[in-house]
């Protein structure tokens, strides 16, 4: 069975109150009047008009799609007070896109109550009582489902390009049941929920062309994998806990994937990549029960090949590796080799920690492990986190780790979305220090 319910999504970016477009963000996601928040984009910015590029690359998996899916949804606008809205309740439409901070058209809107009828119209006045009846009553023009507080029992079945969306920072919807995207779902958009199973996979993109969108979830406990990927997936703001197998699951993705500023913790694995393009970048990945991060394939390798994969400023901590398993374990072959950067290793069971076939540059782990090439990293040391122990992972003061980062790099957020880098260089791991 699986648990969906409404969490709290974050904006983050330092604000410039310029009018020009294509500035930061505030933390609050406050824009200037007449510009929205664009959470889609790293680091958020300001953008006019119905939706920014980054926007629709997200949600469509290319320029094409995310312009359809703009249409569908029928953006209305920013939210009460000129800035980009994070919960229903801040737009006059009574529906937010949370990861774009957008109000919705209320006439492309399906509602979905606890206290609706089980025959109602879908209407802001006549919701319906379940998200299964609000999937009967999506069209091309109305196509964004908003789940208002309450808890709904019923299995989901996502077979055409929709967007589920709780209320955001308004309360907490909960759906009991299972969730599967299959059929001819071109697009999904899932955002601020909460996910959780006794049998299966949480989240599971069953079909290779769906391309998806997470944002703002937290996925977990689950039987099995917190989020399987099949075709292509961008995660971001995700919480994933207690899955029984993977965190994130590529073993069979056909697609880009990209997790950005996202938590995996108490997984069998964090995050796997056996096909497909994945980046992972400003993710912390504690608490594995047998390893951190596993790349195989590529070509000639395992998992059928065609793998490859970017880790970027990822904190890996508290993995138990479990016989020949380790911290992060690279066995992908050929151009398939994984570039791991300024990332950071601890606390991470049996030395070595990072597979000897791992090639790793400007970044720090605790023990004598040995990589076949890298360069700039910080072997066999401390990293001195602020208190490790309740698992605040920043690091503190005097930290090897600060400014240990490639100074040429061009991310500019954390996990946190601290702006990056706030000293002389950035830092190594998923936090910069401040």
């Amino acid at each position: 069975m699986t648990r969906l319910a409404v969490v709290l999504a974050f904006a983050c970016g330092c604000y410039h109150p310029s009018a020009e477009t294509g500035q930061p963000c505030a933390d609050n996601g406050a824009c200037p009047d007449g510009q929205r928040c664009d959470l889609s984009q790293s680091p958020p910015v300001c953008v006019t008009g119905a939706g920014g590029g980054g926007s629709d690359a997200g949600l469509g998996g290319d320029g094409s799609g995310g312009g359809a899916r703009d249409g569908a949804i029928g953006r209305d606008g920013p939210a009460v007070g000129g800035s980009g809205c994070r919960g229903d309740l801040e737009c006059v439409s009574g529906a937010c896109e949370e990861s774009t901070g957008s109000c919705v058209d209320e006439t492309t809107v399906v509602f979905v109550s606890a206290a609706g009828d089980g025959s109602g119209l879908g209407t802001r006045g006549d919701p319906v009582a379940s998200i299964t009846a609000a999937l009967a009553l999506t069209t091309a023009s109305r196509s964004f489902i908003a789940v208002e507080p309450g808890t709904y029992t019923e299995n989901v079945a996502a077979t055409t390009a929709i967007a589920i969306s709780g209320p955001g920072s308004g309360g907490t919807a909960t759906l009991a049941g299972e969730v599967l995207v299959e059929g001819n779902a071109p697009t999904l958009l899932v955002e601020s929920m909460a996910v959780t199973t006794t049998s299966g996979n949480c989240v599971d993109f069953e079909t290779s062309t769906t391309i998806g969108t997470l944002f703002g979830d937290i996925i977990g406990p689950c039987e099995a994998d917190g989020v399987q990927v099949r075709g292509g997936l961008t995660a971001r703001n995700v919480t994933v806990t207690g899955a029984g197998n993977n965190g994130f699951n590529l073993e069979s993705s056909s697609g880009t994937v990209d997790i950005e500023q996202s938590v995996v913790s108490g997984a069998r694995t964090g995050v796997t990549v056996k096909q497909g393009v994945a980046t992972i970048r400003n993710v912390l990945i504690s608490g594995s029960t047998q390893q951190g991060i596993e790349l195989q394939g590529g070509p000639g390798g395992g998992g059928g090949g065609g793998a490859s994969a970017v880790i970027d400023f990822v904190t890996v901590v508290g993995t138990a590796n479990v016989g020949s398993r380790r911290a992060i374990q690279c066995q992908m072959a050929g151009a398939g080799v994984p570039v791991v950067t300024n990332s950071l290793f601890a606390n991470n069971g049996t030395a070595p920690e990072v597979d000897s076939n791992c090639a790793v540059s400007f970044s720090l782990w605790d023990d004598t492990s040995t990589v076949l090439t890298g360069s700039n990293d910080l072997a066999d040391m401390t990293p001195a986190f602020d208190a490790a122990a309740t698992g605040d992972f920043h690091l503190s003061i005097g930290s090897p780790g600060i400014d240990g980062g490639d100074p040429t790099s061009t991310v500019h957020v954390d996990l946190d979305g601290t702006p990056r880098p706030l000293g002389a260089g950035f830092d190594c791991g998923a936090f910069e220090s401040h």
